[in-house]
């Protein structure tokens, strides 16, 4: 979209405001300025109009308004949600697009509202995998406040939300992506013997997958998940082939864009194991240019680093 396509857009809202095409575009433009006084003004105004208007539609992460770049709208976004989730608590689309703005301001009034969803849809999986992930969040997180007690709590939810969307799930692919899931969260909740179970049964099925981009997603962090589980019984040398065969992905859509995992490389590194941790941080250059923010610049091959690193 050009600056003339932009113009051109805000124009035709002041003739016909209920335009969602136009205004959904616009806040993507917007998404992709975002930082500027003036992009993130427009922003926030349409994304507020949908909040006020079509709150049933989903804006996902482009919805979310942070109270550090815009205090004021943030505020006027939050009251415009409170507003409509007192007139529309029992619309599931609405609660879903609310839990997206809430879950990065206050993800405990997120769980609540995906929990009063799978009230409403209580037949499927998708309540079940949102309020998995969330959880599964938020134990990270809490983790890594010091708070074990409050992690440990959340990853036993994270756990059962999975279990459950996994059970109610019918379609094979789907139940695999969720399967990988849930061996992640499973680590997260240092359930390790869960965690192995889930990693190795997928792992079993992968070739089923093998034309899909569920199979790069299986072969990668299943092997990170038993490498997570190596090391929780000491076992430094399995942790380094599961670290091995993890690169051995064939990536996709996801690992493209977002990169492989780095936790494991970086415990291994603490271990000792640099040149595995260089020999993985290679492999993965097949199908990732990006850089290791959390490997930094610990280790180097003849003097420069072994993937550019994100500063």
């Amino acid at each position: 979209m050009t600056e003339l396509d932009v113009a051109r857009y805000e124009a035709s809202l002041t003739r016909t405001p209920d335009k969602v095409e136009v205004r959904a575009a616009l806040v993507g433009f917007y998404s992709l300025h975002r930082g500027t006084a003036e992009a993130n003004e427009l922003m926030f105004r349409h994304v507020t109009w949908f909040i006020e208007n079509r709150p049933e539609l989903r804006l996902g992460p482009l919805g979310m308004i942070l109270e550090p770049t815009g205090p004021e709208a943030f505020a006027d976004a939050k009251a415009a949600w409170l507003r409509v989730l007192e007139a529309r608590a029992d619309e599931p689309a609405v609660l879903r697009s609310a839990s997206d703005f809430f879950r990065a301001c206050d993800p405990n009034y997120a769980m609540q509202l995906l929990r009063r969803g799978l009230t409403l849809e209580p037949d499927g999986s998708d309540w079940h995998v949102e309020l998995a992930r969330l959880a599964s969040q938020e134990a990270r997180l809490a983790y890594k406040r010091d708070s074990p007690a409050e992690g440990e709590a959340l990853a036993r939810e994270a756990g059962a939300e999975f279990d459950l969307a996994i059970a109610k799930e019918r379609s094979p692919a789907r139940r695999c992506s969720l399967m990988i899931d849930a061996a992640q969260a499973a680590v997260v909740g240092l359930d390790f013997e869960r965690a192995k179970e889930l990693a190795e049964t997928v792992l079993a099925r992968a070739e089923d997958f093998q034309r899909t981009w569920i199979y790069g997603n299986a072969i990668h962090w299943c092997h990170v998940v038993l490498g997570h589980v190596a090391l929780a019984h000491n076992d430094v040398e399995a942790a380094c082939a599961h670290l091995e065969a993890a690169s051995a992905t064939p990536g996709g859509p996801g690992l493209n864009s977002s990169g492989p995992d780095q936790e494991l490389a970086v415990k291994l590194l603490a271990r000792g194991r640099r040149n595995k941790v260089v020999a993985y941080a290679e492999a993965c250059k097949r199908f990732y240019g990006g850089g290791l923010g959390l490997l930094g610049a610990a280790y180097v091959t003849s003097g420069a680093p072994v993937l550019r690193i994100v500063k």
